[in-house]
């Protein structure tokens, strides 16, 4: 979110219209509220925030934040592009997931994407909820 906030004055005053469709702050697990977050999109920019599945949070424990909310994000995006004109989709984030979003709208909508790979921040989500990162499982050849 940090790029996308701190984008968005810049994006404004070279003539975009920015639309910021994003997970609500208590769908992410571990996440932080910050009041910059809470104004993301903020009072000059119109966009949506959509939440996970609950009764797939509390009955299957799904931990992934895609699969808990990315169903809900797909379907709020494709409404925003039915309903209206996008220049561009830029896709922001760590859940490398939602990157199939872009070709996805590509052929649906015939917008155009960009895919902003985000490393995670450094946080002490792992070590409090005691669960290891992606990689820790693999082993390296």
């Amino acid at each position: 979110m940090q790029r996308v906030r701190l984008a968005l004055p810049c994006l404004r005053e070279h003539g975009w219209d920015p639309t910021v469709l994003a997970i609500a702050p208590d769908s992410i697990e571990g996440g932080c509220a910050t009041a910059a977050g809470e104004n993301l999109p903020g009072r000059h920019t119109r966009g949506a925030r959509v939440g996970s599945v609950a009764a797939a949070d509390a009955l299957a424990r799904v931990g992934n934040l895609w699969w808990r909310c990315g169903r809900a994000l797909t379907r709020a995006g494709e409404a925003l592009l039915a309903a209206e004109h996008f220049d561009l989709v830029f896709l922001s984030t760590t859940q490398f997931s939602a990157f199939q979003l872009g070709p996805r709208w590509r052929r649906r909508f015939g917008v155009p994407y960009v895919l902003d790979y985000q490393d995670p921040w450094i946080n002490n989500y792992y070590r409090r909820t005691h669960t290891l990162p992606p990689a820790a499982g693999s082993s390296s050849p």
